[in-house]
């Protein structure tokens, strides 16, 4: 079993109920980890018996350009794609950080984090 993450991935997002939050976006941070039967004797350096991490960047970047009211349904998105592409996950877990949720600055963040555990 290993553990797989990618962390840090900083983007602006139309992603919250105001209409300027859709018309110009805020600043988010994703995380995500994906658990996976892995051998890492048995893969021999090959890409393909493993995750790769453009591809599932690609994903978060493609889901976080849509508008949305929640971030939760950014989450659904990307986790519907990432087990979409690797179907015998065994478990997958998202944090989105919204930078300044309120223009009065009073918070500095607040976040939805969701761990989906795969069944297949």
């Amino acid at each position: 079993m290993a553990l797989i993450g990618i962390e840090g991935i900083e983007l602006k997002a139309p992603i919250g109920v105001s209409n300027e939050e859709k018309k110009y976006g805020r600043q988010f941070l994703v995380d995500i980890f994906i658990e996976i039967d892995l051998n890492v004797l048995e893969i021999a350096d090959d890409l393909t018996k493993t995750v790769d991490y453009e591809k599932i960047y690609n994903i978060i970047h493609e889901r976080m350009s849509f508008k949305a009211n929640l971030i939760e349904t950014a989450i659904a998105k990307i986790y519907e794609d990432v087990v979409t592409l690797y179907p015998t996950l065994r478990m997958v877990k998202i944090r989105i950080k919204k930078f300044g949720p309120f223009a009065n600055d009073q918070i500095a963040n607040a976040f939805v984090e969701e761990v989906f555990h795969n069944n297949k």
